[in-house]
């Protein structure tokens, strides 16, 4: 198996959890110009990550603490970057580092790589699925759902979790998910109270008034547990537990990165015009479509007020299954229109390679989540340009 693709549209840790319940094996390599990272794959199990200069600073304080001499360190030298997993065969064999001392370098340097990763914004990513040759010494053995709740504590940016968790009204639900990996998850006191009020009914405002404690500290302990995989969220629920509102955000939230895929593919081609070309192809749809999806705009616009937009919209109708399929056939008749486009524009060639990414995008939400009617149908529209 081989894909490749953009971390702008597939969220880091559930493409590492993809790639281990798929059981793959080769490598995850990670492209930007900040970095140029590998994570290396065994029957799904993450076993080596190498790409953030580890190797340079062990090097150096070895040389500080006078275990190399001039001569080993010129040589160690030639192993730098330890692509070719030299490093560590020449200290062991040599006896220059405890075993013990290396297995805990490697398990740091695993660590630090994800977390470079994690922080990448808009970094291309190839996976190539083949046989590795990671010798035993630089194997780690990781519990992946541990692994990203270490790493996703130390996450501090603001922006990285709003993308997650872009609205209080949001309801969770924890995962059946992994049930063996849970059971070895170590919580602190804090993510436990967190994950005791998570129900499949709760909004996020709801658990942080439960918790008397700062917003910022749940939302983080909340965008580890999404990040780890252990809740994700009630997809496209029909009413909140009080009944006031129907939330269509789950379905606006999962086209606009759609849109933003065909944006990036298409701008790189024809640049600003391809605002022009969209404007074209919503009124083209709007004039089948009632206006329906007038003033829609996924690629300035924020999300709230395209939800509320909708929403507005929403309220003529007298239940929700007549509102969604409204809203899925005008969203995917604009999204068929748009392909189109560029096929017309910039030839077949780009068209279907982005619908090979849009159908990897798709393809996950059905597999991360419970498989739904909707990815079904995008899925269809992909394929075979239905509506």
């Amino acid at each position: 198996m081989n894909f490749d693709g953009n971390l702008g549209s597939l969220f880091l840790p559930n493409l590492l959890q993809m790639l281990h319940r798929d059981g793959v094996t080769g490598i995850l390599r990670i492209k930007h110009p900040d970095a140029r990272l590998q994570i290396y794959f065994e029957r799904g199990n993450i076993i080596y990550a190498s790409g953030v200069g580890k190797e340079v600073q062990l090097v150096q304080l070895m040389t500080k603490k006078r275990l190399l001499n001039a001569e080993q360190h010129a040589l160690i030298s030639k192993f730098i970057p330890d692509d070719q997993f030299q490093l560590g065969s020449y200290l062991m064999e040599n006896k220059l580092l405890p075993l013990a001392t290396w297995g805990k370098y490697t398990k740091i340097m695993v660590d630090q790589t994800l977390l470079k990763a994690f922080l990448l914004e808009d970094a291309d990513f190839k996976f190539e699925g083949r046989a590795v040759s990671v010798p035993d010494i630089y194997k780690v053995r990781i519990n992946l759902m541990q692994l990203i709740l270490d790493i996703t504590r130390k996450v501090d940016e603001w922006n990285f979790i709003r993308k997650q968790i872009p609205d209080k009204n949001i309801v969770f639900e924890v995962c059946d998910l992994f049930e063996d990996e849970k059971k070895s998850i170590r919580f602190n006191r804090s993510e436990w109270s967190v994950l005791s009020k998570i129900d499949g009914k709760k909004t996020v405002e709801e658990i942080i008034m439960e918790y008397e404690a700062d917003e910022l500290s749940v939302y983080k302990i909340l965008y580890a547990f999404i990040s780890s995989g252990l809740i994700k969220r009630v997809e496209n629920v029909y009413l909140n537990h009080r009944g006031d509102f129907i939330d269509y955000e789950g379905i606006l939230v999962l086209y606009i990165d759609l849109f933003r895929i065909i944006e990036r593919n298409f701008k790189s081609e024809i640049g600003v015009n391809f605002y022009n070309m969209y404007a074209r192809c919503l009124e083209s749809v709007n004039q089948q479509a009632s206006k329906f999806l007038e003033g829609f705009d996924p690629f300035r616009g924020e999300t709230r007020s395209i939800l509320e937009n909708i929403t507005a919209k929403m309220a003529k109708f007298k239940n929700f299954a007549d509102g969604k399929e409204t809203l899925l056939q005008s969203l995917n008749r604009l999204l068929r229109t748009m392909l189109n486009a560029m096929e017309e524009v910039v030839g077949k060639k780009l068209k279907e390679a982005t619908i090979q990414e849009l159908m990897m995008a798709i393809s996950f939400v059905g597999k991360y989540q419970a498989a739904s009617d909707i990815n079904k149908l995008v899925l269809r529209t992909l394929r075979e340009g239905e509506e």
